[in-house]
């Protein structure tokens, strides 16, 4: 007479929990590190944008001059600026009444990614022209 034995030994009940286990370790892990990932980019997307921003900014300004300034964003976002001389083109020239400058900016946006400071820079030239009236 045979025993008809119907189920799953406690060994392969075991074997199945340990794939699964270790199956839904792996899925938790890949899960975090996206959602980690989706974080970086949202951190360096909005240092771009507030970069961007103060460096539309200050090349909208009418007047330019050398200077140095720092400040803060919402959250944890800091900023500086660097305006210096790049260059003077057609200063002694006397047949024109103008003078052409160029500035070189400078925006640094920096920010704190878990234990670590990070920055993003930008760069531009910007030309200011200066009528000169007697």
């Amino acid at each position: 007479m045979k025993s008809a034995e119907k189920g799953f030994t406690l060994i392969e009940i075991m074997a199945t929990m340990a794939i699964l286990g270790i199956a839904l370790t792996i899925i938790i892990e890949l899960f975090s590190s996206g959602l980690r990932l989706a974080q970086k980019s949202q951190d360096y997307s909005r240092a771009i944008f507030y970069g961007r921003q103060l460096l539309e900014e200050i090349c909208l300004q009418k007047e330019i001059s050398e200077k140095v300034e720092e400040g803060e964003f919402e959250g944890e976002y800091t900023w500086k600026y660097e305006i210096t001389p790049f260059s003077t083109l057609m200063e002694e020239d006397e047949k024109n009444d103008f003078t052409l400058k160029i500035f070189k900016i400078k925006v640094f946006v920096f920010w704190l990614q878990g234990d670590k400071k990070k920055s993003i820079d930008f760069e531009t030239l910007k030309t200011v022209i200066t009528t000169e009236e007697s």
